[in-house]
């Protein structure tokens, strides 16, 4: 999952000392930081409340969220992934294969929404669809949460080698590639947390919109809507084509996150009259 995330990715692992010695530098990265795991917690709340207290939304369907996001996102990708790319590493993976990986994740989250909003479909209203989404969206900024919390303690604290836990997530940081010299990129993290929100709601409403009026085919534009945003998230990472330029990435995937967002309101007005709350 954290190569969902590599808009915000990293240059090298000197910069952990780098930030350590450097104390205004530090200052700025723990600021951004603390953005970061504030969005990261902010988002997915602020989503469930509006789902429950504006649109009457069950918070069963949160939950329904948080496992389908683990058992298809996560798990039923990772099998799928395994059967057809075996050989699959992602530190030597190549452009070809970590786009078919990101394919694969697609079709399975979006055949997770799908089932649940399948399975709960006389939970109707907004509500429902927003809080499903939340609890997509919890799971996901939970691992971005962690990679930054890791990131804080390893920066805040002093002979870091000494300790053993806390040398351990220093290794686990670098290994992902957290760490990095230029204190920007760490808001980077609050905002491919955000974008990905956005990517999980708009496809839970379409999806659930789907199921409610039938039209299942609309599974096919939610798969579109995912790879619109993370495969070319993915492919920066590789410097791939233009999209390794964070001056065409960072505008693209806020404007497409608008984008989706709008679209996604503009068919559940034209849906709204045949999808009464339950």
């Amino acid at each position: 999952m954290t190569s969902y995330l590599t808009a915000a990715s990293a240059v090298t692992s000197d910069a952990l000392s780098v930030a350590g010695a450097g104390k205004s530098a530090a200052d700025y990265t723990v600021l951004f930081s603390i953005l970061g795991i504030l969005v990261c917690v902010g988002v997915p709340l602020g989503t469930i409340l509006i789902g429950k207290l504006k649109y009457e939304g069950s918070l069963k369907q949160v939950l329904w969220g948080v496992a389908g996001f683990f058992v298809f996102t996560m798990v039923l990708s990772a099998l799928m992934g395994a059967i057809f790319m075996p050989a699959y590493l992602d530190q030597t993976a190549t452009e070809f294969q970590a786009a078919v990986i990101v394919i694969i994740k697609a079709v399975c989250e979006v055949c997770g929404m799908f089932l649940i909003f399948l399975f709960t479909k006389k939970k109707k209203g907004l509500g429902n669809a927003l809080n499903l989404g939340a609890g997509y969206c919890i799971a996901e900024c939970l691992l971005t949460g962690f990679l930054l919390v890791a990131y804080l303690i390893v920066i805040t604290s002093e002979d870091v080698d000494s300790i053993d836990a806390v040398r351990e997530l220093r290794m686990y940081v670098e290994r992902n590639n957290l760490v990095a010299g230029e204190e920007w990129k760490f808001i980077m993290k609050a905002f491919t947390a955000a974008v990905f929100c956005c990517l999980d709601l708009s496809v839970c409403v379409v999806m659930f919109i789907g199921v409610q009026r039938k039209m299942y085919w609309f599974g096919i534009i939610c798969i579109g809507m995912e790879l619109l945003i993370r495969l070319p998230n993915r492919l920066h990472s590789f410097d791939s084509w233009f999209w390794g330029n964070y001056a065409v990435i960072i505008p693209y995937l806020a404007v497409m996150s608008v984008l989706l967002s709008v679209g996604t309101y503009i068919v559940w007005k034209k849906g709204k009259p045949s999808l009464s709350s339950d």
